[in-house]
């Protein structure tokens, strides 16, 4: 099934015109330089919810040069941020996601609005994945 799933998303980027990176597909990575732990905790729970959905899943995903994906669901092309601070989500990042044709939908989650109690967490984040 692991070798299926490689092939189906190789594919899909590819139609899509994305690098296809295995480091980052279904597989949770840890941005060191601007990662809270609130927000490492809160990515893997909605790449869970994802995988769970039989989605493939990149994390932290290097659109391009400037703009990293948080949580990127290849299978219906949204892109997941999750933010401490939305109001100053950085207007150039948003802009280049929104111009992007590889990306249908983007889903701005408020960090301050998540609980920090990891089951109210995933029940609270669950209402976010599509």
């Amino acid at each position: 099934m692991r070798d299926a799933e490689y092939f189906v998303a190789k594919a899909r980027c590819h139609k899509l015109g994305m690098n296809f990176d295995p480091y980052h597909l279904n597989k949770v990575s840890y941005y060191p330089r601007a990662e809270s732990l609130k927000h490492f905790v809160a990515k893997c729970i909605v790449y869970s919810i994802l995988r769970n959905y039989g989605r493939l899943v990149f994390t932290e995903y290097p659109l391009n040069e400037q703009v990293r994906i948080d949580v990127f669901d290849l299978d219906y092309q949204y892109a997941y941020e999750l933010e401490t601070n939305p109001k100053r989500f950085k207007e150039t990042k948003m802009q280049i996601l929104m111009e992007d044709p590889r990306v249908k939908e983007i889903i701005i989650i408020d960090l301050h609005k998540i609980p920090n109690d990891i089951e109210q967490m995933h029940l609270k984040l669950k209402e976010y994945v599509v």
